[in-house]
């Protein structure tokens, strides 16, 4: 009998040094059954011809291969422009500088097949320096069992790591009949995981069966001590959430809006922002929304006592 079909959709900008590594992790995947669609946003790089390159060998292993190109419009887009082509059972949307283990798409189907009432199911997540892709940093992992992590994942207690994730594609289209999400340049996850982890329950396979690679150039980690464009970021994330929310559950518009000016407040005391600090500190209490951390922070930013306070969160 046929297993289910896995569509692995995966957007690439400039992944040159990247792009080989990652195909080759799909190719080494002990499940059989694949789909795999690249959208090349616009790199001016030599990714496409790696890509081809590979096209061989992806069709030798009898994956699916489907290769498209578009102008530059973010990886947000680039989701959009696949999701149209997925013919999958399942879905995952690996980052193409991530790779996977060899067992991991075969666990997280076992796990859904098992399991017909779940969404989706996740794992465990070795995390790497692309300066030494062998030496594991951390992992990122659960410490809960609970299996609506809507709340987590909206408020960020919990990883978004989207090679970690496969979801059920007949339930993913039930909460986006559409095939599209908002096509923020700021990020996709929310977008893909909120709508159905609010709806329906999500697994979780103990096991680190992804690796998330963190690339100093890269979008998510491109660090600034500019206050400008870290407040720009906030931002970016804040619309995201707000728009995705408004489709699901207004009743949540709140919690994101008070967890905007917590991240506000922070980002005025890491600058050392009186004043901006100082409003949101303010309204933050109007709401009764300040922990004892919070109030510790404001006060003793650069204190011992506020280093023995995040030392215990």
């Amino acid at each position: 009998m046929k297993k289910p079909l896995v569509t692995v959709l995966t957007p690439c900008y400039n992944g040159e040094e990247y792009i080989e590594r990652f195909i080759d992790s799909i190719l080494n995947q002990t499940y059989p059954n694949i789909e795999l669609i690249i959208v090349n946003d616009g790199s001016i790089d030599n990714t496409e011809n790696i890509i081809l390159k590979n096209k061989k060998k992806i069709e030798n292993k009898r994956y699916l291969f489907k290769y498209f190109y578009q102008d530059n419009k973010g990886q947000a887009t680039a989701i959009n422009f696949g999701l149209k082509h997925v013919t999958g059972d399942y879905l995952t949307w690996p980052d193409s500088d991530d790779f996977l283990e060899p067992s991991s798409i075969e666990e997280k189907v076992e796990f859904l097949q098992k399991n017909i009432e779940y969404g989706a199911v996740r794992t465990s997540v070795n995390v790497v320096n692309e300066k030494n892709i062998k030496k594991i940093l951390y992992v990122m992992k659960s410490n809960s069992k609970k299996t609506n992590i809507f709340n987590d994942v909206l408020l960020e207690k919990t990883y978004l790591a989207n090679g970690a994730y496969l979801l059920r594609m007949r339930y993913f289209l039930d909460v986006n009949p559409k095939r599209k999400i908002y096509p923020s340049r700021a990020g996709q996850n929310w977008q893909m995981l909120l709508p159905i982890l609010y709806k329906y329950k999500c697994g979780y396979i103990d096991k680190p069966l992804c690796t998330y690679v963190i690339r100093n150039n890269s979008h998510s980690h491109d660090l600034t001590d500019d206050f400008s464009k870290e407040l720009s970021r906030l931002e970016q994330h804040k619309d995201i959430l707000i728009t995705v929310i408004k489709n699901i559950n207004s009743d949540y518009l709140k919690i994101v809006e008070n967890k905007y000016i917590k991240k506000e407040l922070y980002l005025g005391i890491k600058f050392k922002r009186k004043n901006f600090s100082k409003i949101r500190y303010q309204k933050l209490k109007k709401i009764k929304q300040l922990s004892f951390k919070d109030k510790v922070y404001y006060y003793f930013k650069d204190s011992i006592i506020t280093k023995i306070i995040n030392k215990i969160y």
